[in-house]
């Protein structure tokens, strides 16, 4: 989900008011916490049908096959999970119009990269399917624009109606905010037969991510 990330809050006038909205961000943390482990029970995490062998910066999952998607990215093209069969897939979910947790998973993909390489970078496809049906190709474009990741990535967008049975699979869950779409905020490992191998939560150990892509771009 979104987090504190030192930005300073507006003023809230009225000590209630205050009250009222650190209730608001503790039951946040609560919700997406109970999503996390969601993720963690129905997705059948623990020994299983493919378990990935090393697994350093997340979760380990059984294998099952992942949610299948047909979306357009920011370019106008079409990306289906099975068009990436036979590659490495890191699959995070963001807003276009995010300030604040997006441009951080953004930083933590990009030091991934630099522990994997450009070689090895190159290899994998890093896919982020929107959390905010509003967002637009020139939107997406502009974050990416901003935000700097070093990786090609294929910013997925679409309607309410596509979008939303995608966040249900993936167990994302998604919030209106007064600014910022509230999200839980983390990735997925997909492998080339287009399997669940491993959700990592945000943060993570850059380098454990990079270790355990390396380990399945050799398998």
């Amino acid at each position: 989900m979104n987090q504190d990330t030192g930005i300073s809050p507006r003023r809230v006038p009225g000590r209630s008011i205050i009250l009222v909205a650190c209730a608001l961000v503790v039951a946040f943390v609560g919700v997406f916490w109970l999503l996390g482990s969601v993720v963690a029970r129905d997705h059948g995490i623990g020994a299983g049908v493919q378990p990935t062998p090393t697994v350093a910066a997340g979760t380990g999952m059984r294998g099952h096959l992942a949610p299948v998607f047909t979306l357009t990215d920011q370019n106008g093209t079409s990306v289906s999970l099975q068009s990436l069969r036979g590659h490495l897939v890191v699959l995070t979910f963001l807003d276009a119009t995010c300030t604040e947790q997006c441009p951080i998973m953004v930083q933590y993909l990009n030091a991934t990269t630099q522990f994997l390489g450009q070689q090895k970078t190159a290899e994998v496809e890093w896919v982020a399917i929107s959390v905010n049906p509003n967002n637009t190709p020139a939107q997406a474009t502009a974050f990416l624009a901003k935000n700097k990741p070093v990786m090609r990535v294929r910013f997925l967008l679409g309607t309410q109606t596509q979008l939303a049975p995608l966040w249900k699979g993936y167990y994302i869950g998604v919030e209106p905010g007064q600014s910022d779409v509230v999200h839980t905020s983390g990735l997925y490992v997909i492998d080339q037969q287009g399997r669940e191998r491993e959700w990592v939560d945000m943060p993570f150990d850059a380098k454990a991510l990079s270790a355990d892509l390396q380990t399945l771009l050799s398998k």
